[in-house]
């Protein structure tokens, strides 16, 4: 498992109508730190198509909040990684002066251009630091 450490500041643009951060806006958010955790291992989703011919799909999504969010809320995303046969699993705590706000599961399925399911290649899994 590998894992990525983030720092965000809460935008006005992921505000709800209460005024804190929107339960819509939390995947968007995360993305970026999936992304950054990716990077880190010089690997992307655009890449993973490209080189692989593997295409991403979100199988699962889990979010539990622990306290709001509201515009100006300076977080840490702490985002880790974990493959198994056919999937990836990000796990992603969002966390406000050092207590836990957010925590999102996510679970991203490869699948070949036809759609089927299909096995993390070895070369993928070395560069995304899972041995083999």
């Amino acid at each position: 498992m590998i894992e990525e450490f983030t720092n965000i500041t809460m935008g006005d643009e992921h505000m709800g109508q209460y005024g804190h951060l929107n339960y819509k806006a939390v995947p968007a958010i995360l993305e970026k730190s999936q992304d950054a955790l990716l990077a880190h291992c010089k690997v992307s989703f655009t890449g993973i198509e490209i080189d692989f011919g593997l295409r991403s799909f979100v199988k699962n999504i889990e979010i539990t909040w622990f306290q709001e969010l509201r515009k100006g809320d300076e977080c840490q995303v702490k985002t880790s990684l974990k493959l198994s046969k056919t999937s990836m699993t990000f796990k992603q705590l969002v966390t406000k002066n050092s207590l836990p706000a957010v925590f999102q599961t996510i679970v991203i399925v490869l699948v070949d251009m036809a759609s089927k399911r299909t096995v993390i290649p070895d070369e993928l899994r070395k560069r995304l630091g899972d041995g083999v």
